[in-house]
Order: structure tokens, then sequence, then C-alpha cells
């Protein structure tokens, strides 16, 4: 049978009739080169990645994609057969977090989903810092997620907030998800820089890498900037000491 007879009975089997669906099978010598020019060159805005529950070459896979494309990445492990009944959406109190909720409550809207967690998770007692800088004291953390929110587009769903101090923010997200029984973590790519197309914070990073759910990485604003534009960027070339989220 060919690769492309193939695929299209597992969108048959899988999602039954599609009115509108191409396919494409691409041979090359490394998948990940193939699959970033093709995004670039087809101006994609999202990439579905299904994954077996323990590949490592499939979340290093994703995550790559993530750092080096300018679109958001959804990566669905192979036995996940849920719907969509629970999101978790980690957040700081920066713009992308507004736009992750805006991500977030839209897709909630979408499955009759009614509420969205957010979770905030720090390690300061006394005080928290952002990508710019701010310095926000321990226990504002209420009025500025109260702040961040007049900028979000919630679709009438209501989101509930959980801040949690700890030094291991990735490992608190995915246990929260799961006492939250989460069927997916919608969370932004960013890394704390202006060089959002091709860094991929370190938290994001671990938590494709761990989580047992689907996880849906958000690209943001200026996440379109070239690969080489974003290279060249005095702020990433003048940044000797990078930061993450």
């Amino acid at each position: 049978v060919e690769p492309v007879e193939q695929m299209q009975k597992l969108v048959r089997s899988s999602m039954g009739a599609v009115d509108k669906a191409s396919y494409q099978v691409i041979k090359a010598q490394s998948r990940l080169d193939s699959l970033v020019d093709y995004v670039f060159k087809s101006s994609i805005d999202l990439v579905l990645l299904g994954h077996q529950d323990h590949s490592n070459a499939q979340h290093s896979l994703a995550q790559r994609l993530a750092m080096l494309c300018g679109c958001s990445v959804w990566m669905v492990p192979e036995s996940y057969a849920n719907g969509i009944r629970r999101i978790v959406v980690p957040i700081d109190f920066s713009q992308v977090s507004a736009d992750s909720l805006t991500q977030a409550t839209a897709i909630a809207a979408k499955n009759t989903v009614p509420e969205c967690l957010a979770i905030h998770v720090y390690s300061d007692e006394s005080a928290i810092r952002y990508d710019d800088h701010e310095l926000i004291k321990k226990g504002e953390e209420k009025a500025r997620f109260a702040e961040i929110m007049t900028g979000v587009d919630t679709h009438g769903i209501r989101v509930k907030p959980l801040f949690i101090e700890s030094f291991k923010t990735a490992q608190e997200i995915l246990t929260e998800a799961t006492n939250y029984q989460a069927d997916l973590i919608v969370i932004s790519t960013r890394g704390h820089s202006k060089t959002a197309s091709i860094l991929l914070g370190s938290v994001t990073s671990s938590v494709m890498s761990e989580a047992t759910i689907p996880v849906l990485a958000v690209k943001h604003y200026g996440a379109h900037l070239s690969l080489w534009q974003s290279l060249l960027s005095r702020h990433f070339l003048s940044d000797v000491e990078p930061k993450v989220n």
C-alpha cells in the first residue's frame, strides 16, 4: 500500500470523513530539517504531533519543532483517548500569559469546558522577577493576576488561579495537572527573551518532555521572526545570561 493511501486510511479511521485534507510524503535524511523547512515554506500555524508514550525521540522532535518553528506545536500521546474536559495553563504575569489564557479559553469554549486552571509557580519567597525585569513582591500575585486578566478574552470561560511556591516549577505544574485531572496543558513556548521564535523556556521544555497528557506549546507575538533574524538580533547576541521561564 502506498504511504499516501495509508495516511488517508488512518485519517478516515480516526476522524471520519474530512472535507478538506491534503497528504504529502517527504523523503529526506533529516526528519527535523524537512519538517522545519516545510513549516516555514507553507506558513504553518500549528503542528499536531502524535507520539508513543515513552518515545524520547518523538518528545525531542516536538521540542525542537517548538524551538525552531514560528508555529505552535500540539503533542498528543499515542494511547491518549480522552476528550478535552479540563485544561491547565501555566502562567507568569507577562503578555504571553494573557495570550496563553486567551488560546486556552478558546479551546475550552469549543469543547464546552466551563473552567481553565491557571497555575503560577514562584520560587523566591520575597520577590518574583519576570522577563520585563519588574520586581513583584510576594502577596501581590492576586492583584497582578487580575491585571493580566483585563487583557484576556476568556470566551465566557471561568479562569481559576492557583499560586504555588516551589523551586521545581515543571514538576509542580505536572503534579497539579494530575491532581486537577487535566486533559490538556496549554503553555507558552517562550523563554524570557525577545528572540521568541528560537528559544524554548526550560520549564516548557521539561513539561513537554515529561507530560503524559497532551501539551499545546503556543507561539506568541514576535514568533514569526525568521530563524536568522532571531539569531542576528542585537538582544540575542548581547544577552550573556539567558533567562528562562
